[in-house]
């Protein structure tokens, strides 16, 4: 075979793992994004909780501290994604399709199965069987 159509990865397999390492750390990186974008729907379901049962008590102060931080809780959560593919930000998406429409529950359900991009329909993580292995 003619070593000069082979790129330098091919022949240089210390490049290989280098690669794929990387490639690695940036499917862990967007695995543990993706479960704290998860998680932190919990933590801004909660700060509403909280907003309600303050101003049933009366404490307008505290229902509205809640509520702020349930607002910023979801904003922080719509920049938290980029796609890898189309660097959009799915959670922008999400969020102005769902504000839009009024629809609390659906954005709660997209929020917790997102998996691809809105706009670009690729996934947002690689299947673990795609990667090569390193050897």
């Amino acid at each position: 075979m003619d070593n000069s159509i082979l790129t330098t990865a091919q022949r240089h397999p210390v490049i290989r793992i280098v690669a794929n390492s990387d490639q690695r750390f940036r499917d862990v990186y967007m695995k543990v994004r993706l479960l704290l974008y998860k998680v932190l729907t919990l933590g801004w379901f909660l700060l509403l909780i909280a907003a309600m049962f303050f101003l049933t008590n009366g404490s307008l102060r505290w229902a509205l501290t809640a509520f702020v931080g349930a607002i910023l809780l979801v904003f922080v959560q719509a920049l938290l994604i980029v796609c890898p593919h189309c660097h959009a930000r799915p959670g922008v998406w999400i969020l102005a399709i769902w504000t839009l429409l009024f629809d609390l529950e659906l954005y709660v359900a997209d929020v917790l199965f997102l998996r691809e991009c809105p706009q670009c329909k690729q996934e947002l993580v690689a299947p673990v069987g795609n990667l090569e292995s390193t050897t």
